[in-house]
């Protein structure tokens, strides 16, 4: 009987160990570099909503997927050293962010080293994102009236072009001033920057050139930081790349061009991790 009893309990354990053996899949998981602390945590949270969003939305089967967040703050230093530990997680698959030029240029040498798809939003587009932001910017500025287009708060990230080869990007007479008070009453101006010191600028512009025509601000226009400390966004706009898929995605999400754009940045990660690319035809992009 004790001999009987014993080769039913190895019996029943050995069937839970397989029951248990086969009910584990493999994982990979998707980093995510954007800020979870400080000024600019809303920006980051509402980035993993998205990338939460693109997991949902992706039919994979063959492994789970999860999102690995880790705080950049917004900082380049505090990204570098995220990136560093995203690259000590043996499942990454991919990387989604940082959400701007600045932050992400200061990481690209950490995570070309990886050898992983990496994908920051903004440049979606490709090569030419700056480019084509800062031309349509230019065209708009015209018709509107303006004679020239300052390029203001320039940080690395940005293409590192002198005023010549801006002006041959933009279309339209280009220079390089971080001064507020350089600013013509027929120019307007494109900041390159971050949303807060973008605010601080705009309010010295409008102290001290109240005439010039208007603020165009590029990747960092949607971040609450600078509407709540700009005041006034009278005469202020904002560009960023978009496809014809915005407009039916945000029916069902949220009406948020940058959470499209972190959206669309996961399920290009998640493509290019898995093997399994999408039947579609490519996005026709274009700077709204």
């Amino acid at each position: 009987m004790r001999r009987r009893l014993t080769a039913w309990l190895l019996v029943a354990l050995t069937a839970a160990a397989c029951a248990s053996c086969s009910s584990v899949r493999p994982t990979l998981k998707i980093g995510l570099l954007a800020p979870f602390e400080g000024l600019h945590r809303r920006s980051g949270y509402a980035a993993l909503e998205a990338v939460r969003w693109a997991i949902a939305d992706f039919p994979y089967v063959a492994a789970g997927i999860l999102p690995l967040a880790l705080d950049d703050g917004g900082q380049p230093q505090q990204a570098l050293r995220s990136a560093r530990k995203l690259a000590a997680d043996p499942r990454l698959a991919a990387v989604v962010g940082p959400l701007s030029p600045e932050v992400a240029f200061a990481v690209e040498p950490a995570l070309a080293s990886l050898a992983l798809p990496h994908y920051t939003p903004y440049s979606l587009p490709g090569s030419e994102w700056a480019a084509g932001l800062v031309q349509t910017a230019a065209q708009w500025a015209q018709q509107e009236g303006a004679e020239a287009i300052v390029l203001a708060g320039w940080t690395p990230g940005w293409p590192q072009l002198d005023e010549q080869a801006w002006t041959a990007a933009a279309g339209l007479p280009a220079r390089l001033d971080d001064d507020a008070g350089g600013v013509g009453a027929q120019e307007a101006v494109f900041w390159l920057g971050s949303a807060e010191e973008g605010a601080r600028y705009l309010a010295q512009l409008r102290i001290r050139q109240p005439d010039a025509l208007f603020v165009v601000l590029g990747p960092q226009g949607e971040d609450p930081v600078f509407a709540e400390r700009a005041g006034s966004l009278d005469r202020v706009y904002w560009t960023i790349w978009m496809d014809g898929g915005y407009t039916a995605w945000s029916d069902s999400h949220t009406h948020s061009p940058t959470a499209y754009l972190v959206y669309r940045a996961a399920l290009e990660a998640l493509q290019a991790a898995t093997g399994q690319g999408r039947t579609a035809a490519p996005s026709s992009w274009a700077v709204q």
